[in-house]
């Protein structure tokens, strides 16, 4: 794939992406920048086997792959963690790995504060009512539960939790949190 003596950054996921914030902070870099769609074991060796860099969203990648990847110098990894990533391989080949820690925490936050809020209101059962045409069977003024005032507990206090309870907070609620890992 690596048409000039240029470092190639190669970025893996199912679907292409146009890579806009990649190539805005490697702007001032002559690198060669690429995404390729990938869905096998065969197609992510055959993507990043040149790679310098590599931009892995949730593709795996193991052993096998890393013995292959002679010029790669770093995987990042989007997100938090590296379990799609085989670390000892990696650290074993000279390969860097590292993560995009924070840069899914407030989708993922939103996200539970939405599987929150649908319990809190009953969602899927005035849903399944509602469509099932029978409405006035759960019609009430006190539809579901306040969460104002209410509190919430969060396990575990890093991107994702601070986010969640900084939006728990905005709504009314009392924010305990539990992690071993932060002081008190």
């Amino acid at each position: 794939m690596q048409s000039s003596g240029r470092p190639l950054v190669v970025h893996i996921d199912r679907v292409e992406s146009p890579l806009e914030l990649e190539r805005l902070a490697l702007a001032g870099i002559d690198c060669e920048i690429v995404s390729v769609p990938v869905s096998s074991e065969g197609e992510i060796i055959e993507a990043i086997k040149d790679a310098t860099v590599v931009l892995n969203n949730h593709s795996p990648v193991t052993a096998n792959m890393v013995e292959q990847l002679t010029k790669c110098k770093l995987i990042i990894r989007y997100g938090h963690g590296y379990d799609t990533v085989d670390v000892d391989a990696c650290t074993e080949a000279g390969i860097i790995v590292t993560n995009i820690a924070g840069s899914t925490s407030e989708e993922v936050s939103n996200h539970a504060l939405s599987l929150m809020l649908a319990c809190a209101r009953d969602l899927k059962r005035l849903d399944r009512a509602t469509c099932e045409g029978r409405w006035n069977e759960v019609y009430s003024r006190e539809v579901g539960h306040r969460i104002f005032g209410e509190t919430v507990g969060i396990v575990g206090f890093g991107w994702i939790g601070r986010a969640f309870a900084r939006k728990c907070k905005a709504l009314g609620m009392n924010v305990l949190v539990h992690d071993p890992y932060v002081g008190s």
